[in-house]
């Protein structure tokens, strides 16, 4: 008799926040497909359909987490397209939150295409330009250094974020790092970098020492 009171009343549910969806009527649309997860919080089909729901009338996390649900299901079922899909859709409500543009790199990279990944990082770090999104940002951008150690002009970016979320020491050695790995033609930013951030002898003589350099260089050709 249980089961089909809750057969019956599950469809009943379905029922109802399909008719509030179709009229527009998208908060009480949400509040019925939330008791219907609270019932089946397996339910892949319920969390695809409540997910742009939630998102809209303004429950963000319940919403990330259901998009979430779906697309890490095609992901580990090798349906990655599937999953990039929910992703951006996802990212189309939450453009600020770093683990879906995560998923988007892994799946990318997951079906062999890690230049799409490396852009979707990029893009991600495109979108994350407020004080509050740093944090976010330094994820991001060291998943992309991950992909591709040479990049130039997100390292750079990367070390300013760290000097400016207080990882100084993180910041210097990125620039270390840099300034080895780099071509010779961005010492002049490392440098100066490194005397920005940390104003001390060493740094101020490192600088010294590369603009004699460089006016020698100069002068002999």
């Amino acid at each position: 008799m249980l089961r089909r009171n809750r057969g019956f009343n599950r469809s009943k549910l379905i029922e109802q926040a399909g008719r509030a969806h179709g009229r527009g009527r998208l908060r009480k649309a949400a509040k019925l497909y939330e008791q219907l997860l609270s019932l089946e919080s397996g339910n892949l089909d319920l969390h695809r359909k409540a997910a742009p729901l939630l998102a809209r009338v303004g429950r963000i996390e319940q919403a990330r987490k259901s998009f979430e649900q779906v697309a890490r299901a095609f992901a580990r079922s090798d349906q990655h397209q599937q999953a990039i899909g929910v992703y951006r859709e996802a990212l189309h409500y939450l453009p600020r939150r770093a683990e879906l543009w995560l998923g988007v790199a892994q799946s990318e990279a997951a079906r062999g295409r890690p230049n799409d990944a490396l852009q979707a990082l990029l893009e991600g770090r495109a979108k994350l330009r407020r004080r509050p999104d740093r944090g976010a940002a330094i994820r991001l951008l060291n998943a992309a250094r991950t992909l591709d150690p040479n990049l130039v002009e997100p390292s750079f970016d990367l070390a300013r974020l760290l000097h400016r979320t207080g990882d100084r020491r993180g910041a210097q050695q990125l620039l270390e790092e840099l300034g080895r790995t780099l071509p010779p033609h961005h010492f002049r930013r490392v440098r100066w970098l490194q005397l920005n951030f940390r104003p001390t002898p060493t740094a101020f003589w490192r600088m010294l020492c590369m603009l004699v350099a460089s006016r020698s260089s100069a002068a002999s050709t």
